[in-house]
């Protein structure tokens, strides 16, 4: 578990940095030292360009609305796209 201190706090919300973008540098971001115990995570050009290709793959799906049937035990029964 990572634990932001006041300053990043202070800094995303005043750079308007969304959570999900700080949760995909720690997940994905390469590591660069950046000195006195602490490492830059950032992501490459290439990989910035491959999620944003997944980015826009993701939006396009969404605008045809979909969803999944979940039992009550927590099983996926099915998936689908709603046709207007």
């Amino acid at each position: 578990m990572v634990t932001l201190s006041k300053h990043a706090t202070k800094r995303i919300q005043q750079r308007d940095i969304e959570p999900y973008i700080v949760s995909l540098l720690l997940n994905y971001g390469h590591e660069q030292y950046a000195g006195k115990s602490v490492n830059k995570l950032q992501l490459p050009r290439i990989e910035r360009k491959r999620i944003i290709c997944r980015l826009k793959k993701m939006a396009k799906m969404l605008e045809k609305d979909p969803y999944i049937l979940l039992s009550d035990d927590g099983i996926i029964v099915t998936a689908a796209k709603s046709y207007f």
